[in-house]
């Protein structure tokens, strides 16, 4: 799958907040400028999300998208149809407890599988992905599954009907946080979890992260994972930000990505990725 078309590099970007605007859409100009990168490189960019897969129909066709995919921060990695590549599920005890105690502190607690998004009807965040969806084509529409409570959840994971890749868990005051890291922290040999947006936090498998995804991609694509270049903006971002020699973060990312990056970047409502992308089709990384 290797490519070296114009000796241009491969390309991983977050989407959210680095190259996708608040409400899951794209400037004008940063869809040309990635189009253009594609055309130079012989569709070397690909994207690495916490985003559930199923949820990106309509992003693949946009960015034209050639390559495998990362979703789930790192867990799940699939080709452009859907097809999965490689996934890493959390333990199904851990998801059912963690289900249940997250049920009696009512918290707005979901699930990704590689197929659906899985939560409750008054989730915020299934309410975002409903109205998203609703504006989906038939074709990029995909699944959503309701369960009446968490315990519902919690009962569905350990008959196996459910096997989760990632715990979301959006909170809205500093109760909720405290008490949804208090669960995390119960089950800290068991997962891993990060903060991916102001109120967003997402736990995966022990030791998975988009480190680990950028590395089995590097692997499935026959490249070295430190000579992808990589754009992010929040601190699910981190490690990946870490590992490449190139790594860029928008101006609109938290500080501690800012400070690991090769080069901080006009934030999204600026086109900084875009930009930034002409740029490397010139070779200017600086």
């Amino acid at each position: 799958m290797a490519n070296d078309k114009n000796n241009l590099p491969y390309v991983l970007s977050d989407l959210d907040g680095t190259i996708s605007l608040m409400d899951f859409s794209f400037l004008k100009t940063t869809l040309t400028d990635i189009a253009a990168y594609q055309k130079a490189s012989g569709n070397k960019f690909s994207f690495i999300t916490g985003r559930n897969m199923v949820v990106n129909k309509a992003v693949i066709e946009q960015l034209k998208i050639k390559l495998p995919i990362v979703s789930c921060n790192g867990a799940l990695i699939t080709d452009p149809k859907g097809g999965v590549l490689a996934a890493e599920y959390l333990d199904k005890r851990t998801c059912v407890t963690i289900f249940r105690e997250a049920d009696n502190f009512d918290l707005d607690l979901i699930c990704y599988t590689p197929t659906a998004i899985v939560g409750t009807a008054d989730s915020n965040r299934i309410k975002a992905w409903n109205a998203y969806n609703q504006k989906q084509k038939p074709s990029h529409k995909f699944e959503i599954t309701i369960f009446p409570d968490l315990d519902a959840i919690a009962d569905a994971i350990a008959d196996e009907s459910i096997k989760p890749l990632e715990l979301v868990c959006v909170v809205e005051n500093d109760e909720e946080r405290k008490a949804m890291q208090a669960i995390f922290d119960s089950y800290q040999d068991e997962i891993n979890y990060v903060q991916s947006d102001a109120m967003l936090f997402d736990a995966l498998k022990k030791g998975i992260n988009k480190e680990f995804g950028l590395k089995k991609w590097a692997e499935l694509i026959n490249t070295d994972p430190q000579q992808v270049v990589c754009f992010g903006d929040n601190y699910n971002d981190l490690e990946m930000i870490k590992l490449v020699e190139h790594g860029y973060v928008v101006d609109n990312g938290v500080q501690a990505l800012k400070d690991l990056a090769y080069k901080v970047i006009k934030s999204v409502d600026e086109n900084g990725v875009g930009e930034q992308l002409e740029r490397i089709i010139k070779h200017e990384y600086d």
